[in-house]
């Protein structure tokens, strides 16, 4: 298979332009705000006490429920 000029997605006889380079390098980092800093979890007592609500404990009507049953013992067929 042959591909003909009209194929390509680029054109030969056009030069890209050039980037220019950066007028001055970038300032270092300073202090940062979150970034290696401890931070209070919102929902820590929540996680602590019990009383989080994640999304394998809600149950909406109709819903599908699925189980996976693997067999102990190899190539063998579950009935």
């Amino acid at each position: 298979m042959t591909r003909h000029s009209e194929d390509r997605y680029y054109i030969l006889d056009h030069e890209a332009p050039e980037t220019s380079p950066p007028a001055s390098e970038p300032d270092p980092w300073g202090e940062t705000r979150v970034v290696g800093k401890p931070l209070p979890r919102i929902d820590a007592y929540e996680r602590l006490s019990g009383s989080a609500v994640y999304p394998a404990d809600i149950t909406l009507p109709r819903m599908l429920c699925g189980a996976i049953l693997r067999s102990p013992h190899a190539h063998a067929n579950v009935t």
